[in-house]
């Protein structure tokens, strides 16, 4: 058993190797072009929530909307830009219950989507099957 989870850990994070042909055809060369494979273990669901959240650095409180969201991860759209890495508490609300859901994580990724507006990946701490489920039910 732990054989065939190290086996498919492995799978996982191979690179694949794709032909690259050079755009001049006298050349016939050939470079080989690294892909990587998409890495994620739980699939992303759409979901746009309203999203609680406090940048743990800098002690300060903001609100965003969630993109998507999977048990290892949140995607989010902020006004700020975070640094990967960037430690963030969050907070959610699951609505058809009344109840917030609370988790942590760190900043993934952050990019540009126009002026005061940050497209941001958040990895959470430990996978949070039953909150998130609990949160995407609502939806």
């Amino acid at each position: 058993m732990l054989e065939r989870a190290v086996d498919f850990i492995r799978r996982l994070f191979t690179i694949e190797e794709e032909p690259l042909f050079l755009s001049a055809p006298e050349e016939n060369k050939i470079i080989k072009k690294k892909s990587w494979r998409d890495r994620r273990i739980f699939e992303r669901i759409p979901a746009k929530l309203s999203l609680r959240f406090r940048d743990m650095q800098a002690n300060q409180w903001a609100l965003a909307e969630t993109q998507d969201i999977s048990a290892k991860g949140i995607g989010l759209v902020s006004e700020k830009e975070f640094p990967p890495k960037t430690p963030l508490e969050m907070w959610l609300p699951i609505i058809d219950k009344g109840e917030i859901f609370y988790t942590r994580g760190n900043v993934a990724w952050s990019e540009i989507l126009g002026p005061n507006k940050y497209r941001v990946g958040v990895e959470l701490e430990k996978p949070e099957l039953m909150g998130i489920s609990q949160v995407l039910r609502a939806i």
